[in-house]
């Protein structure tokens, strides 16, 4: 080979090693990204974008669990002429933001207003209904972990990480302190007493107990023994009852026992699913629970069921929305809920609930009388989708209040 071809090889090669680095160059630092979908918005072939998709008769998430709200677009989709309303009216609905940062353990107090906690601060808050901002008190609180407010946001429990537990009573500026054993706190409707999980050294020192707010009076309920991770302290709005206890009775099924407060014999409740949550209607006498099934790939199923007396078990309702009460608020009435609805659930989300914070979530208004459910509102504002904790109502029930589960802004829906 003579030195002419030799020097074209060179170039030849040297030529395309240029080209193919600064191919690679362009594909890695400057080709710009492809438009992808946001996380969570599933494409319904059969509804088209822009409209809310008919309710179907009877249960829409039944075995499958059935998308209640396929179609409903992400707020880039929805068309520049559709009409958002000030007040939910079953279609597209302006979201208020309520908080301008993210907050800690919201509550809504009895003024209409929401009290919260600023982590960085130590600092406890409260939002009034005009939106300004005021503490609630001067003390600051370091190092937090867990809040349990009573109702109307007057006082709360504060949990520490070296197991310290406190009272702070935001009328009377008092705190008290509660022993080191106790867990899992809930407070009585009229804040009175409280109720909790007294953990010992021992299985046979776990028992449910109940105190007043200061700490004094403590008196002991059921011994809680081994069982103390099937056994959720929840205080029921008639005051009779302190826990419910679930057992597995199937492969698909649970009993769910009553623990009084004066060890009263209540009726239990039989529940098709595991994974119990249940949330008490405002007059006790009626249960919105979730559970999953294996026949529905683990999603939560929402059901209504009559409980707490000699009728418990009755008028079980399976409500046809794939959700948990802890994303429901309860009307005064006890019969009316909002509860937010994901767009989607994976399988495996009533294991695991954090699966669903992609979700969006659309609002509905549900009878846990009739289980006759109806769209209540499409949230539109800041957000591309909304994914709903912490819902609750203002006293006079004209707004509805929900934390944004990844950004821990507090929002606001007009009723």
């Amino acid at each position: 080979m003579n030195e002419r071809i030799k020097k074209t090889i060179i170039i030849i090669l040297f030529a395309g090693a240029v080209i193919g680095l600064g191919y690679l160059m362009y594909y890695f630092f400057f080709k710009p990204p492809q438009a992808a979908l946001p996380p969570g918005n599933l494409i319904n072939v059969n509804t088209p974008a822009g409209q809310l998709p008919e309710l179907p008769e009877g249960n829409v998430n039944r075995v499958g669990g059935l998308n209640v709200n396929a179609g409903l677009p992400f707020i880039s989709q929805i068309p520049e002429d559709v009409t958002v309303s000030e007040t939910a009216n079953g279609s597209y609905t302006l979201v208020n933001n309520f908080s301008s940062s993210r907050v800690v353990a919201p509550t809504v107090n009895q003024n209409g207003g929401v009290n919260y906690f600023n982590s960085a601060e130590g600092r406890f808050y409260k939002i009034n209904a005009d939106g300004s901002v005021s503490q609630l008190t001067d003390q600051r609180f370091y190092a937090v972990q867990n809040i349990t407010w009573a109702p109307k946001g007057n006082s709360a429990v504060l949990e520490y990480p070296d197991g310290s537990n406190i009272v702070y009573d935001f009328v009377k500026k008092q705190q008290y302190a509660l022993p080191k054993e106790l867990e899992k706190f809930s407070f009585s409707t009229d804040a009175g007493q409280l109720a909790a999980a007294a953990i010992g050294p021992q299985e046979e020192n776990n028992w449910i107990v109940t105190a007043n707010p200061d700490g004094s009076n403590i008196q002991f309920v059921e011994r809680l023994g081994a069982k103390s991770a099937d056994v959720d302290i929840n205080w029921s709005p008639n005051g009779q009852m302190v826990a419910m206890y679930r057992k597995n009775t199937g492969n698909n099924a649970q009993e769910v026992i009553f623990i009084g407060r004066n060890q009263e014999n209540f009726q239990s409740l039989t529940v098709n699913g595991h994974g119990f949550k249940g949330k008490w209607s405002a007059k006790g006498d009626r249960l919105l629970y979730s559970v999953y099934r294996t026949d529905n790939d683990f999603k939560p199923i929402l059901q209504s069921v009559q409980a707490g007396g000699d009728n418990a078990g009755a008028g079980n309702l399976d409500l046809g929305l794939a959700t948990w009460p802890e994303k429901c608020a309860l009307a005064a009435d006890g019969i009316t809920a909002y509860c937010g609805v994901p767009d989607y659930l994976p399988s495996g989300s009533g294991l695991y609930p954090q699966l669903a914070k992609n979700s969006a979530d659309a609002f509905y208004k549900v009878d846990l009388q009739t289980g006759q459910i109806s769209v209540l509102a499409t949230p539109v504002g800041d957000l591309n989708a909304y994914s709903a904790s912490n819902v609750s109502l203002s006293p006079d029930e004209k707004t509805l209040f929900f934390q944004d589960a990844n950004n821990g802004k507090v929002y606001s829906i007009k009723l």
